[in-house]
């Protein structure tokens, strides 16, 4: 029998990703938009038990700031009425101009109900794989249905007309979006009119980036799909070289864009609301956009601004021009990790991260751990990992533990690596750092890096200081076999031809908090969560 696998649709960007699974797999459950049942789903996560601690960030008004970005807005006479609120999240400094003017949300308001369906995820309401069906749009997954919900347009979320929403009334209902939105700081939304202040908007936007409101991964699911709006020539076009998050709305006579400018160890809050007649819609584009390029330059111009209590300046990928992995680790301790896979900055020989537990000690005899591998016969990782480390292993073991060949018994061979145990691997593998690369190469026969390109061959250890082995946060996974001639004489050979990549799509491996930052250290994982 041919699997049926979900419809993508053509309009779908190829970022979001296809199921890697037949829909007829018990991993995969449908949840038929069009079966008003599924609204009691809506309401369990009231009482899942799923926290959310507010995150109180003072702002600290920018004077200067605040005059220039008002002769930006005089300079452009179409623009009837203009709200700019923007918020520095390490240091609270802002601007607030009309911030608390009523405006309608526009499609920014789908942001509250994106937010809802991803904590539904969080509590275990939902699941990441599942898939929604409904008229119209066939099967898709969450991160398609998120894709549609939040770019696709003519899908008014208070109009019968419009599909995805009219089928998600389903499942939340205006008062409870309303509910979760007051709670998520946002207090001045109401979602029978679609009105918001642009400082409920900033508000709201703090909490997203700052507090616990979704976990590590859903966060990313959602900011994935925001960094892939359908219109780039608003917040976007004006941060030409920093990570932009944003929801753009478009109505006859407003426009809205709200979002996150991330760059350079800073992340700022942002909500522009203009009105006017949207027709001359080049004018407002013009005007957003030098709106954001005075905010970069105030950034930038602040860059040595430390947070209040405290004088830590964040490691940051741009620093190397480079943008932070996501889902980026969440304890990653004054470190961030980059999107090539290498860290924003190299750990000291004396850093030791706290929180380390040995994995025999919590998960006893039944798990396969190559301890002989590691110093002291002792696999650590950060106590941060373990519940989902233990999760992964127990589930390869009964996805794949058959007999025959398909057999695959999880092994972990290294947690944690000191500066020292990372030097020694990084000479013992012949090793010699490329910067053109940014990877560690095998040697020459001279002790050099290759001439040519094509003969530079990862050599399979990181960098001493460079590898997130030394964070606790890492750990390499093998697909072993164990041969027994009876029962207290067993060998066990790790099949380096079977790695666990081969068993487990990166899908699967994220539902566990993990991620695979460096494709060719086959069995290298790192934990996000």
């Amino acid at each position: 029998m041919v699997p049926t696998y979900a419809v993508i649709p053509t309009t779908a960007p190829t970022v979001i990703p296809t199921p890697t699974a037949p829909i007829s797999t018990p991993d995969y459950s449908v949840i038929d938009l069009n079966n008003g049942a599924v609204k009691s789903l809506s309401y369990t996560v009231k009482s899942s038990g799923q926290s959310f601690s507010p995150v109180n960030i003072t702002l600290q008004e920018d004077s200067e700031l605040k005059n220039s970005l008002q002769s930006i807005i005089n300079k452009y006479p179409a623009i009837t009425q203009a709200s700019i609120v923007a918020k520095d999240l390490s240091s609270g400094r802002g601007v607030v101009i009309n911030g608390d003017y009523v405006y309608t949300a526009a499609s920014a308001g789908k942001l509250f109900p994106a937010v809802f369906l991803l904590r539904m995820v969080d509590s275990g309401d939902l699941r990441s794989d599942n898939l929604f069906k409904g008229n119209g749009f066939g099967q898709l997954d969450m991160n398609q249905l998120l894709y549609h919900l939040l770019n696709g347009r003519g899908t008014n979320y208070y109009s019968e007309s419009g599909q995805i929403w009219t089928f998600l009334k389903n499942m939340i209902s205006l008062p409870t979006i309303q509910d979760s939105a007051s709670a998520w700081q946002a207090t001045s939304y109401n979602a029978e009119d679609n009105t918001i202040t642009p400082r409920a908007m900033l508000d709201f936007l703090t909490q997203v980036e700052k507090s616990n409101i979704l976990q590590g991964q859903t966060k990313s699911t959602l900011y994935n799909v925001l960094q892939n709006t359908n219109n780039d020539s608003l917040i976007a076009k004006g941060a030409q070289g920093y990570t932009t998050i944003h929801k753009w709305g478009l109505l006859s006579d407003t426009l809205v864009d709200t979002g996150l400018i991330q760059g350079k160890g800073k992340s700022v809050a942002v909500a522009i609301f203009t009105k006017g007649d949207t027709k001359n819609f080049a004018i407002f584009q013009e005007a957003t956009r030098e709106i954001v390029q005075k905010l970069i330059e105030n950034i930038s111009s602040n860059i040595n601004t430390n947070p209040p209590g405290g004088n830590i300046t964040p490691s940051n990928c741009k620093a190397k021009e480079l943008d932070p992995y996501l889902p980026q680790p969440q304890h990653l301790d004054d470190n961030e990790l980059c999107n090539d896979g290498s860290l924003a900055k190299l750990f000291s020989p004396s850093y030791t991260p706290a929180n380390l537990v040995n994995l025999r000690t919590v998960l006893g005899s039944k798990y396969l751990l190559l301890e002989g591998l590691s110093e002291n016969n002792q696999i650590l990782v950060k106590d941060a990992m373990v519940n989902d480390l233990k999760k992964l292993l127990d589930y390869i073991t009964d996805k794949y533990n058959q007999s025959g060949q398909s057999a695959c018994i999880p092994a972990v061979a290294y947690g944690y690596r000191s500066f020292a145990l990372q030097q020694q691997l990084y000479d013992k593998n012949n090793c010699i750092w490329d910067p053109e690369t940014a990877s560690s190469v095998v040697k020459d026969q001279y002790g050099k890096i290759p001439q040519n390109k094509q003969d530079r061959r990862w050599c399979g250890a990181g960098r001493p200081g460079g590898s997130t082995h030394q964070s606790g946060l890492a750990v390499d996974l093998y697909c072993a076999k164990l041969t027994c001639s009876d029962q207290s004489n067993c060998k066990i050979d790790l099949d380096y031809n079977r790695s666990i990549k081969q068993f487990l799509t990166n899908v699967e491996m994220n539902n566990f908090g993990f991620i695979k930052s460096l494709p060719q250290d086959t069995p290298h994982y790192e934990y996000f969560r």
